[in-house]
């Protein structure tokens, strides 16, 4: 049952009725002023970034708390960050210095609890840097978003590799279903079939400018074996009899360097086919 949104009682007060959800607004901090005007609406919820500051606002949470309101506006907001680097726009929430404002829709109070600066009623600020139409990113609570965030907020290419892998191999099993049994090798071609069944040409290109030539016939063994084998593996195990990729070692660095403009490319046609097949059929399944 849906819970009404709560008009007469204090949601910060020891009145507070637990069964009711109360509107809410919560500013949160990046660690980076954002370079782009950006907001969305998503799950009922208003989310906005202005260019050149460093509040993320998130407005119309329905919670019965102010603590469950954080809750819920930090789980949005890393949604919409998600969505923000598929656009090239790659931020991330200072948890430790977030100062977090709650607005109820008919109170006036000002209060401090836990060092959290909270703030019921009033107007809403107007951001600052809202010229021009906002980037509008897709935001679907993707898993494998949050691992191409991840990579593209790193400064190690080792990181940046694994990242960009594990949401490859996030939509992989999404693909193929349950996998109890079958080579994670095997669960990755399968899966790079799929996604690039028909339309082949720029993954060839992107694998032949990592490793200098492909069979253009069938471009996908080789890029398994490129990925998994010689990457995925080697970055995740350093068994001393067998082979690996070792940090600061000037070869290996450079090699990944290489890999990661082609596992990169994967993750991103990846998430696009998540997008447009996987979270569309879900949805009429669910519809």
């Amino acid at each position: 049952m849906t819970k009404a949104i709560g008009i007469g009682a204090d949601p910060t007060g020891d009145r507070a009725d637990p069964s009711r959800d109360y509107e809410w607004s919560v500013s949160l901090v990046l660690t980076t002023p954002s370079p782009e005007f950006a907001e969305v609406t998503y799950e009922g919820s208003q989310m906005c970034i202005a260019m050149g500051e460093q509040s993320l606002k998130v407005t119309k949470i329905s919670a019965p708390t102010q603590d469950s309101a954080r809750r819920v506006a930090f789980q949005l907001a890393n949604h919409f960050l998600d969505g923000l680097a598929r656009e090239g726009i790659s931020l991330e929430l200072d948890p430790r210095n977030s100062s977090v404002s709650a607005a109820g829709r008919t109170f006036h109070r000002l209060g401090m609890e836990s060092g959290v600066r909270v703030s019921v009623g009033g107007n809403q600020p107007t951001a600052r840097g809202t010229i021009g139409a906002p980037i509008k990113p897709h935001v679907s609570g993707s898993e494998a978003a949050s691992y191409y965030r991840k990579a593209a907020l790193a400064n190690d290419k080792f990181d940046q590799f694994r990242n960009y892998y594990l949401a490859v191999e996030n939509i992989a099993d999404k693909i193929t279903g349950p996998s109890a049994g079958i080579k994670e090798k095997a669960v990755l071609e399968d899966s790079m079939r799929v996604v690039f069944q028909t339309n082949p040409v720029e993954l060839i290109q992107s694998a032949e400018r990592a490793m200098g030539s492909v069979n253009a016939d069938d471009p996908i063994p080789e890029t398994v074996s490129f990925l998994y084998v010689g990457n995925r593996c080697q970055l995740n195990h350093a068994k001393a009899s067998q082979d690996k990729l070792i940090p600061f070692r000037d070869e290996d660095e450079q090699a990944v360097a290489r890999a990661l403009p082609l596992v990169r490319f994967v993750a991103e046609a990846f998430l696009t086919h998540e997008e447009q097949k996987l979270n569309a059929k879900e949805v009429n399944t669910n519809g």
